[in-house]
């Protein structure tokens, strides 16, 4: 419970009763969970999800694109881009003779230098050489902070938007 006695917002969290209610009253929502949400179920049948803009940290993604579209809103996958002068984050360089990783099908990335922040995490807290850099628990304030340090020290950038292999454009 450390969040809750250094978040001064935290009065603003609501929960949810369950999965239907978060995107009934949420139009951003990050879902990192373990299981794939399926909007043709009839709890979802009366919720209006336009506008919705689920960001998904989840692999395989938590939600289906499609469905999501369908009704009106948008998924988004959290991607970086490898930024660094020798390219040693992206996934079809030096490092796999040229040969592109995909992760199969439509769980492919969109853009060549693309890569999913967990890869760029790993890749980064490699590059450093220090173990320590590693997050080996409940991530914390510190964690973000350091991590995203080393992003900006080893250039990891901002990926365009997107989820299973296409571009999104944001509405």
């Amino acid at each position: 419970m450390e969040l809750a006695r250094s978040t001064p917002d935290l009065d603003r969290i609501t929960l949810a009763g369950n999965v239907a209610d978060v995107p009934m009253h949420n139009r951003l929502v990050v879902s990192a969970i373990t299981e794939t949400i399926d909007l043709e179920a009839p709890e979802f049948a009366d919720i209006d999800l336009t506008g919705t803009v689920r960001i998904d940290d989840n692999q395989p993604g938590s939600v289906d694109r499609a469905q999501l579209e369908a009704r009106g809103g948008q998924v988004l996958w959290v991607a970086g881009r490898d930024d660094s002068a020798t390219g040693f984050m992206t996934r079809d360089g030096p490092h796999t003779g040229g040969i592109a990783y995909t992760y199969g099908g439509s769980s492919g990335l969109y853009g060549g230098t693309t890569e999913f922040a967990c890869g760029l995490e790993a890749a980064v807290v490699a590059a450093s050489k220090d173990r320590a850099n590693a997050v080996a628990g409940p991530v914390s304030l510190a964690d973000v902070e350091r991590i995203g340090a080393l992003f900006t020290h080893y250039g990891v950038g901002i990926a365009p938007f997107q989820s299973f292999g296409q571009p999104v454009d944001l509405r």
